[in-house]
């Protein structure tokens, strides 16, 4: 998908949604996972009603590494639901990107050249 809007709006609009869908990405997660937002996985699949077939509390407590940094479940099955969610914001993403790039471009002074 990336390729697609390097190709179609240039590199600016590429780089500019890059940055700024990995930035909300990762501002989602950190809501999720310091419990910001009031709402997290955990809470999510108990208010589902899963919790009668898994122990979700007991899954979430657990904890691995990976490259030596240890990562717990809950962590990870937040930053999951954080990109499912920031995949549902692109199309507002890409054209604030777009018109950001525009509006840049119509704002830059003149080039002056000596002759």
């Amino acid at each position: 998908y990336q390729r697609r809007v390097h190709g179609t709006h240039g590199i600016y609009v590429g780089v500019l949604y890059f940055v700024f869908s990995k930035t909300c990405c990762i501002i989602i997660w950190f809501l999720l996972n310091y419990d910001v937002l009031g709402v997290d996985v955990q809470t999510l699949l108990i208010k589902l009603g899963i919790g009668k077939f898994v122990d979700i509390e007991g899954a979430m407590k657990t904890s691995s590494t990976v490259f030596g940094i240890p990562v717990s479940a809950r962590a990870a099955s937040n930053f999951g639901l954080a990109v499912l969610l920031n995949m549902c914001l692109t199309p507002i993403q890409l054209p604030l990107c777009i018109m950001a790039v525009q509006r840049f471009r119509r704002s830059r002074p003149p080039k002056f050249t000596l002759k």
